[in-house]
């Protein structure tokens, strides 16, 4: 990265807003907070003070239920380092950017069960259907973890963690309302008898949604050809249930499956539409508001597990074998009704790790088989796949000392990946921390390997030439315990991707073709957060991230911003009443460079923008809960992709009885 005078001002810019502008949130670096257990970074459960130098963040079940959102990309926008992307609201195409990486370097799981499409292009998840229902938690953690996870986890992971039952059964009912004529209705039920814990929900959410086709935007065009509302429909059923054959001994069940509809819109001359047709003649496209609309896309989307935990000699030794599938369905049709595509992805993982839990040490070991498979048939371009596929075997190990009375804390991890087309592959990640009164200093350092999905290796754009991409990652940064009431912190982080993979235009069909980049790619920035409780019923949060991204010529990567800045809280007056408020600015980012407007000029750079959200909830008796939402308060004109719209402002109230 070059230094520039800027650079230099706004790090001491934020530093001094760091110490003498301290905000917080019920946050999992709240000094008042109970201290969640955080499982992803060491695949074993730990409290954050144990994790050693890893970056984490867990979103939990509070801070869930203050904000009121309703689907996990609503959630996940506010942590720091982490960019959403979304291709037109509610159920589109929406994926995760963690600090300026392509999204093919981000691991999305459910319970430790990949969620990331091997019929994606990238092998990326796409999170627009998954719902906030039955999840207890949310972890992720920054930085390489191909270490623990393996390909498409090289710039980091996020895990989702669904409600395990405990307690007396109870039965709850939701039901909310609101714009854009949205409704969600759902039912939960939770608990435990004679060793048998579960929870299940189910929810319904229906939307007549807005046009993806931003119309809002003067710029691209109308007449017409934005006028058309895209609804959506998801259905989600979602259930984790375990038997206890005794305090050692437990099997696991955790499944989720989401079927959804999503009305589409068209592509064309760079920007969205209704419907476009093309021109042969000079192959271009143009607006045609009265052909055919109503492209849609159905997705089903399973994730199911098994898991069998075994505990020995007083949990001196910790045995998980677990078996998983994950499949990803999705079926786009025409506006006249004829299939447009069809798309198969499936992963079978069967994993073994071992846990020896010493005095001052944890030991983990574990082998690992993973088989992704992919078939399409596309009807439009003749791009079909069908059934390939590749396994992966793998055998990794971790290992995490505590010293000096857990002030430090050093924690090591490799891994050797024997992939069926490329061999060979070693990573390794170093996390060491080190407790030095209030203050905790942090690094990581760790490698990456990613193989080439299927779909960059067998598609009509596909290249059988390319090689994995490889990266290094490293990180340090500290957290300053200032008072009881004020933590401040700061890390980091530095990305460099080698051999990386991306689509090339071309100008002979199929004028494109995944290749591999010449030349390295590099990512880096400042995470900063400061946190304050000094009046008890009011907590509050800030949070900074500043990411600059370079690729082999020098530019800068699409649709990441360099700065970014979230203010949020929550008041609390009494105990049956909190409302939750958070701002957030984002800054401007580059265009992708097909992007064009009406006229057919390229468009460089995507607005900055500010959001502003609140929600109240009210508890009206043990049983029953209400809560009012606005979304966009101040109706922002934004878009994260060019011609894609946004939720303009929206409002939602709603109810949950549980009996």
């Amino acid at each position: 990265m070059k230094f520039s005078l800027k650079h230099f001002l706004c790090l001491g810019a934020i530093g001094f807003s760091i110490v003498f502008s301290p905000l917080n949130l019920f946050a999992q670096n709240s000094p008042e907070k109970l201290k969640p257990v955080f499982v992803t970074a060491t695949k074993t459960p730990l409290t954050l003070e144990r994790v050693g130098g890893n970056t984490v963040t867990v979103i939990t079940s509070e801070e869930i239920q203050a904000s009121q959102q309703s689907d996990v990309a609503a959630v996940l926008k506010n942590v720091p380092g982490i960019d959403i992307v979304n291709n037109g609201g509610p159920g589109s195409t929406t994926t995760v950017f963690i600090r300026g990486s392509d999204q093919k370097n981000t691991l999305v799981l459910i319970d430790g069960v990949i969620f990331n499409d091997p019929s994606s292009t990238g092998r990326t998840a796409n999170i627009g259907a998954l719902t906030l229902d039955n999840v207890e938690r949310i972890e992720v953690i920054r930085g390489s973890q191909s270490v623990m996870y393996g390909s498409n986890a090289t710039a980091g992971v996020v895990n989702i963690i669904t409600k395990k039952g405990s307690g007396k059964p109870q039965f709850s009912l939701g039901l909310m309302g609101g714009s854009y004529g949205t409704i969600k209705k759902q039912a939960s039920a939770m608990g435990s008898i004679h060793g048998l814990s579960y929870s299940i929900a189910a929810a319904n959410l229906q939307s007549n949604g807005f046009s993806i086709a931003n119309d809002r935007n003067d710029d691209i065009a109308h007449a017409g050809n934005t006028s058309e509302e895209d609804g959506y429909e998801n259905t989600t059923l979602a259930g984790n249930v375990s038997y206890a054959f005794s305090e050692d001994h437990e099997l696991t069940y955790i499944g989720r499956r989401i079927v959804s509809k999503k009305d589409l819109d068209d592509w064309g001359s760079g920007s969205a539409g209704d419907q476009f047709n093309l021109d042969f003649t000079t192959f271009t496209y143009f607006p045609d508001p009265d052909g055919e609309k109503k492209h849609r896309v159905d997705n089903i989307l399973t994730s199911q597990a098994f898991k069998l935990e075994n505990a020995f000699a007083q949990r001196f030794f910790e045995s998980t074998l677990m078996h998983s599938i994950s499949e990803k369905h999705r079926d786009g049709f025409m506006g006249n009704g004829d299939t447009w595509f069809e798309y198969l992805g499936i992963i079978h993982q069967t994993s073994w790790q071992g846990a020896f839990n010493f005095d001052t040490n944890s030991l983990v070991v574990g082998v690992d088989r993973y088989i992704e498979i992919m078939e399409n048939k596309d009807y439009e371009f003749g791009n079909n796949i069908d059934n390939v596929s590749v396994s992966t075997d793998t055998v990794w190990v971790h290992d995490q000392w505590y010293l000096m009375d857990e002030a430090l804390i050093l924690s090591f991890g490799a891994r050797s990946d024997n992939h069926e087309e490329f061999g060979n592959a070693t990573t390794y990640r170093f996390a060491p921390s080190y407790q030095l009164g209030d203050i905790k200093l942090k690094m990581s350092y760790g490698t990456g390997f990613r193989a080439p999905s299927l779909f960059e290796l067998f598609s009509l754009y596909g290249n059988e030439d390319l090689d994995p991409e490889t990266s290094v990652t490293w990180d340090v940064g500290f957290e300053h315990q200032l008072t009881t009431s004020i933590l401040y912190g700061a890390t980091w982080f530095d990305m460099l991707f080698d051999d990386r993979i991306d689509w090339e235009p071309l100008d002979t069909p199929p004028f494109g073709q995944y290749q591999q980049v010449d030349g390295k790619t590099a990512t880096d920035g400042l995470e900063a957060f400061a946190v304050l409780n000094v009046y008890q019923p009011l907590m509050l949060r800030f949070d900074y991230t500043y990411t600059y991204t370079q690729d082999p010529d020098g530019k800068r990567l699409t649709r990441r911003p360099n700065h970014k800045t979230r203010v949020s809280g929550d008041y609390k007056p009494w105990d049956t009443t909190l409302l939750h408020a958070s701002w957030q600015w984002v800054g401007e980012r580059d265009e992708v460079s097909f992007a064009r407007d009406q006229d057919g000029e390229p468009v460089e750079t995507l607005d900055q923008y500010n959001l502003v959200n609140v929600a109240l909830t009210q508890d009206f008796s043990a049983s029953t809960k209400a809560f009012i939402r606005v979304d966009n308060v101040f109706d922002q004109i934004y878009e994260t992709a060019w011609s894609f719209a946004s939720a303009g402002r929206s409002a939602y109230a709603g109810v949950n009885v549980t009996f």
